[in-house]
């Protein structure tokens, strides 16, 4: 088995869960616990621990087909498919789903100026597939999936929801953020 890097399609956005049922699966099959024992020794296996990471597959409002959901400094907000293109750069993927053996973006980060598209994933199939397997064994393949990881000094983020903007706060400042 092998899996495709898919490219990006709206129905994989729009069939994620909201945040609350998210959780709560999460929460049913072993919550934050189960990710560090049973997935963490494969990031680690592979040397991806500090480029890639586990994230919980959740929406928070719907978008329209033309809309893509683009963060730029720690704040994602919807933009047209060509914004990014328009104004002279390109989008990183930031965010993937697992989808019947395709691996599929449905968020992305915005990048400024010359730019090529890394080749990380598609070097990482052995590590795609084992993770996948994992996944779907535990019955978590629709709840987590796989994030770009910012690096070794990452302490974690809290998203909060401002309208259809999410914004992104380091846990330190959390007590200052609005309630969503």
């Amino acid at each position: 088995m092998s899996i495709v890097i898919a490219s990006y399609r709206h129905d994989s956005f729009s069939g994620l869960p909201d945040i609350i049922d998210a959780g709560s699966d999460l929460h049913a099959k072993g919550g934050c616990g189960i990710i560090h024992k049973v997935f963490g020794p494969i990031f680690i296996k592979y040397g991806v621990e500090e480029k890639l990471g586990l994230g919980l597959l959740h929406r928070h409002f719907d978008m329209e087909p033309s809309e893509q959901l683009i963060e730029l400094n720690n704040i994602s907000t919807l933009w047209g498919a060509t914004d990014a293109n328009d104004i002279g750069s390109a989008l990183l993927e930031n965010s993937w789903l697992f989808s019947n053996n395709e691996l599929v973006p449905y968020e992305f980060i915005y990048q400024h100026g010359e730019f090529t598209q890394d080749s990380m994933l598609a070097a990482l199939d052995g590590f795609l597939v084992e993770l996948y397997a994992k996944l779907s064994a535990l019955g978590l393949d629709k709840t987590l999936g796989l994030r770009r990881h910012p690096g070794p000094d990452f302490d974690g983020l809290v998203e909060v929801m401002v309208g259809k903007a999410k914004i992104n706060f380091h846990p330190s400042k959390a007590s200052r953020c609005p309630s969503s």
